[in-house]
């Protein structure tokens, strides 16, 4: 297990293939913080991942097995994903989940016209009445 407090660079987690990863951001700087850097879990095979605050752009490109929860993800989140399961508790950037064959993504956007606007997706919403 790796527990990172503060912010990390690019290529957090690239190629994880098991174990966890959590990265959190300082008490004083969790508001819409970028907290895990460009490119964090490329080609990621297994484990999981936790991350206190959201991620650059090109976040879990290639995943096919790793389970993770973040909450915001720059443009071009989840390309060519084939398999694990992303959770996202905040916004995302444009062009999310191009290419992806697999694995689940849950996201939870401030705005669901505008997530759908900027994405061309086949979505399915779950509403609590």
């Amino acid at each position: 297990m790796i527990h990172h407090t503060g912010d990390a660079n690019d290529y957090v987690g690239k190629g994880l293939s098991g174990g966890t990863v959590i990265v959190k951001a300082p008490f004083e700087e969790r508001q819409n913080e970028i907290i895990a850097g460009n490119v964090s879990f490329y080609g990621a095979t297994g484990g999981k991942a936790f991350i206190n605050g959201s991620a650059g752009e090109r976040f879990c490109i290639r995943n096919s097995g790793v389970d993770v929860v973040v909450e915001g993800i720059g443009d071009h989140g989840l390309e060519y994903m084939t398999g694990g399961h992303v959770i996202n508790l905040g916004d995302v950037g444009k062009n999310f989940g191009q290419g992806m064959s697999g694995g689940i993504a849950y996201v939870i956007p401030s705005d669901v016209e505008a997530f759908v606007e900027n994405n061309q997706l086949d979505t399915l919403f779950v509403y609590k009445d």
